[in-house]
Order: structure tokens, then sequence, then C-alpha cells
């Protein structure tokens, strides 16, 4: 993207890249444009999406539950997952995914349980459409099963 000038579409080996949507691509490349063509910067995005999943399983956790042992379990359990601490150390798409699909959870049942929907519910929407352009329709899906199942409780 740096190299083409061309921020709407990914190139792979001189070959437009049409499998995944472009936001992690504009991720990397902000990455490259801070830190240089580096290793560091592919894989900054997965890094800090890791981190924001750990640190919203806590704030969803400390809506749910009044004492902090709980909520900084569920941030522990996050952090020591497997495939959490490996995805967070690749340069691909589904540490910045699931902190937006977090985000997007967080966000609604912040509107659900303050009641305060005008301010939570745009903001479950920003977080949805950055995971859709992240991984694609996926990040509407999970997020919105999240908020119908919740109705009924």
């Amino acid at each position: 993207m740096l190299a083409l000038g061309r921020w709407s579409v990914p190139h792979f080996n001189g070959l437009p890249y049409l499998d995944k949507p472009v936001l992690f691509f504009w991720l990397m490349a902000a990455g490259f444009r801070i830190f240089g063509p580096a290793e560091l910067a592919a894989r900054l995005p997965a890094a800090l999406g890791a981190l924001a999943t750990v640190g919203l399983t806590f704030a969803i956790g400390r809506c749910l539950f009044p004492d902090r042992r709980r909520p900084l379990l569920g941030a522990f359990i996050v952090a020591s997952t497997p495939l959490a601490i490996a995805f967070g150390r690749l340069a691909i798409f589904d540490m910045p995914f699931t902190a937006l699909v977090t985000a997007a959870l967080f966000c609604l049942l912040r509107a659900r349980l303050d009641g305060s929907p005008r301010i939570w519910l745009p903001l479950a929407g920003l977080a949805m459409g950055f995971a859709t352009l992240t991984k694609g329709p996926v990040g509407l899906a999970v997020p919105l099963v999240g908020w119908w199942a919740g109705r009924g409780a």
C-alpha cells in the first residue's frame, strides 16, 4: 500500500489481494510508516489487539461482577490462552478482529445495563464496522447474536 500509494486495494506480489477487507492492511501500513518496514511494524496490530482483548475482557467482567477477582480471572484466562498468545505474536487478522468484536460486545452490554443506548450503541456500531473491515460480515454477526440473545434475559 505504501509503495504503490493505493490504499483502497491491498496488493501482494504486485497483484490485488482481495481475500480480506482492508483495515488490517491499513494498520500494518501505519506501522510501516511509523517504524519502517520492520517485523515489529507488521506484528504490532496483532499485539495491540491481544492487549485490548485482555483489557476489554476485564471491563466486561467489571460490568457483570461487583468484585475484582472474577474480572481479573477472566482477563488472566484470555491472556494465558495459547491461541491468544500465538495470534498476538503473528501478523494476522485474528487478534485485532477479536478485540473489535469484544469492544462491540462491551458497548452492547453497557447499552443494556446502563440504560444509555444513545452513547453505547453508536460505539458498538463503530466497533462492528471496524470488525467488518477487518474480517468481513462475521464482525456484525457475533455481536448482534449476543445482543439478540440478551433481549430475552
